[in-house]
């Protein structure tokens, strides 16, 4: 539980900026957001009251309350209309509008209106949504109803299944709404290098998409696979495996992210720094917490200032103290 705990802190610390997922980052500069280069450089102005990440060429930003979308040049390309907004998934964004959920294109063209009380985003040309009279369908990204489906939750799609729980057991489905895996597990990840994370008896353990337990349940906390690793705790301490369950970095962190762009963010002491899939420690563990890396670079908090670094740890833009960022 403390292990957990630690995660949960050091993801939620930098909520309000997160790290972008084009080539644009966001930044808060006197209590307005803007958005700088992998050089550091500022390209949009601190204009916004709320910035997300870039998705697909588009970020969400708020003004007035209302959320519309810039492009990279910092041009409003989608007007400030909606009450909520998400980043765009495969050409859609999920929008709300009067507590109606909608979808629009990157143009702000609704292709799906705004008719349903709740909806997902859309993950390999599907996303849940809910109606008035509380039935609940698979989409396809014309916004055509595939089929109704009657479970507890429905994940994204990975490999083309999705996470379902039904009388609080964890299973999978496939894109035409079909179970392909019986829900029979206390938990389950998304698919990732063709593994899911299961969960049997309080023990993690791995499976393939046609439901063949790989890797046997026996990690008191285990993650999805990313990179080819998967976080795994022995004794409140962090490491990873490789996809044949073996240890391929030592439990040994206080705390350890997933892999991203071959990178994962881990804790020595106090600080954290990044080590790559052997294990090696690239960025020294100079950070008191921050982001995963994301085209290139991480957002993290140094001494008390938010800062972006590159992959060789070089800060390329330094703003002002944690504090001050929150405020």
């Amino acid at each position: 539980m403390k292990y957990m705990m630690k995660a949960v802190v050091c993801s939620a610390v930098l909520l309000f900026l997160t790290g972008c997922s084009g080539s644009l980052y966001p930044v808060f500069i006197d209590e307005k957001v803007g958005y700088i280069n992998k050089k550091g450089e500022e390209v949009v102005s601190p204009l916004f009251d709320k910035g997300d990440h870039f998705s697909e060429g588009l970020a969400i930003v708020s003004l007035n309350e209302k959320l519309g979308y810039i492009n990279s040049r910092g041009e409003l390309a989608i007007d400030h209309q909606f009450d909520q907004a998400s980043p765009f998934h495969e050409g859609l964004a999920l929008v709300v509008v009067d507590e109606k959920v909608g979808y629009i294109n990157t143009r702000g063209e609704y292709i799906v209106e705004p008719v349903y009380i709740r909806g997902g985003n859309f993950s390999e040309g599907r996303a849940s949504v809910r109606t008035e009279d509380e039935k609940t369908y698979l989409i396809d990204k014309k916004g055509r109803q595939i089929k109704e489906i009657s479970f507890e939750y429905l994940g994204e799609f990975h490999d083309g299944l999705a996470l379902i729980i039904r009388n609080g057991l964890c299973g999978f489905i496939d894109k035409n709404g079909e179970v392909a895996i019986e829900p029979q597990f206390e938990y389950a990840g998304s698919f990732s290098n063709g593994l899911a994370l299961i969960v049997q008896d309080g023990k993690g353990g791995y499976l393939d998409r046609k439901g063949t337990v790989r890797i046997e349940p026996r990690f008191f906390y285990s993650g999805d696979f990313s990179d080819d690793r998967a976080l795994f705790v022995d004794e409140e301490k962090a490491g990873f495996i490789d996809l044949k369950g073996n240890v391929a970095i030592p439990a040994q962190y206080a705390f350890a992210g997933s892999f991203s762009e071959g990178l994962a963010k881990v804790q020595v002491g106090e600080k954290m720094g990044f080590i790559d899939n052997k294990g090696e420690m690239v960025i020294p563990a100079d950070f008191e917490y921050g982001e995963d890396f994301h085209e290139g670079l991480a957002m993290m908090v140094r001494d008390g200032a938010i800062v972006y670094i590159d992959r060789k740890g070089r800060i390329v833009w330094s703003g002002g103290t944690e504090d001050k960022e929150g405020e």
